[in-house]
């Protein structure tokens, strides 16, 4: 997970590779607390937030970056307090609204992430 914060870091302008290190730990943390706790304590919740707010015209980024976070959250509950708390459901939202490709896994993370409105 360290390494590829760095590549997230260091690539931070790409949001190609972004999108690239959105999926890779989106399939790491499939089912997976435990590298779904360690994305977070290695900065994914970060990275995703930044990556979300400085690429809104980036579809592909959009939803690879919603499916990143349901994997993040599905299984723990307190990468949840940790990424609402950083406003993650105000860009998931936006996603949702703006990208028709976005909108189901868009819903699955709002959903995911508790909130009782997310088919809003």
């Amino acid at each position: 997970m360290d390494k590829l914060m760095k590549l997230a870091m260091r690539f931070s302008d790409d949001p190609a590779v972004l999108h690239e290190v959105m999926s890779m730990i989106t399939v790491l943390s499939l089912r997976s607390p435990h590298n779904a706790a360690c994305a977070i304590e290695a900065g994914a919740g970060d990275i995703v937030i930044q990556a979300m707010q400085r690429f809104p015209e980036s579809e592909l980024l959009q939803r690879s970056s919603c499916f990143m976070i349901r994997n993040l959250v599905v299984r723990n509950p307190e990468n949840r307090t940790i990424l609402l708390g950083n406003g993650i459901e105000k860009l998931i939202r936006k996603a949702k609204m703006n990208y028709k490709s976005c909108k189901n896994a868009a819903t699955d993370a709002l959903r995911d992430l508790g909130l009782d409105n997310y088919n809003l």
